[in-house]
């Protein structure tokens, strides 16, 4: 099945910080994805055959991304998956490390500079 990239239609206004001459004449205009940013609680996740509230990305009371699907038991926070509590690994023998403003990808002992 093909993802069709899709651009929403805004709506701006100058109390969120928009500027309401970006609209069109019907009052809305596609977003730019250059320069806008969607507003919304959570997003939810979809796959091919299903329309569900299966996997979410979503943000707390304390500020914190979450993240809920339907492997992992309970809401995790970004801090949860980057100290590894969300399933994350770590391979010492796999790393992307920044020497002298280069990307250096290391794996198993092949070395990629990325310049």
């Amino acid at each position: 099945m093909a993802i069709d990239k899709v651009v929403p239609v805004k709506q701006e206004s100058a109390a969120t910080g928009g500027n309401p001459l970006d609209d069109d004449e019907h009052g809305s205009a596609p977003a730019n994805v250059n320069q806008d940013a969607l507003e919304a609680r959570g997003y939810y996740i979809q796959n091919d055959t299903l329309r569900d509230t299966q996997v979410l990305i979503s943000r707390d009371a304390s500020n914190n991304m979450t993240f809920t699907d339907g492997v992992v038991t309970g809401v995790k926070t970004l801090t949860d998956l980057l100290a590894g509590g969300g399933g994350g690994s770590y391979d010492p023998n796999k790393q992307i490390l920044e020497m002298d403003g280069s990307l250096v990808y290391i794996d198993d002992g092949d070395i990629l500079m990325l310049v």
